[in-house]
């Protein structure tokens, strides 16, 4: 799952504790020091996440969409889906 989140306070080895936009409240040991708001990325009932980074999601998303495109799997026609994800991938 990803969501936004704000730090809210450290723990007593310094890992960021973390809020979501959902009021789950996590452990983001890679938090940056330097921000107000992150996405993350965790499962639900998780108590830690990970920091997910939109230049490399960007990164990811373009590179799967570039696969599935190769492979001919959705056709001449792109779904709707596809579309979105393309425009939110496109660097």
């Amino acid at each position: 799952m990803l969501n936004r989140a704000i730090a809210v306070d450290a723990d007593r080895n310094n890992n960021s504790i973390i809020e979501t936009d959902a009021g789950d409240i996590l452990v983001a040991p890679d938090w940056p020091q330097d921000c107000e708001s992150q996405i993350v990325s965790y499962r639900k009932g998780s108590r830690t996440c990970k920091v997910v980074y939109l230049e490399q999601l960007s990164e990811d998303i373009n590179q799967a969409l570039s696969l599935i495109n190769r492979s001919g799997v959705v056709g001449r026609k792109k779904p709707e889906w596809f579309v979105r994800l393309h425009e939110l991938a496109v660097i």
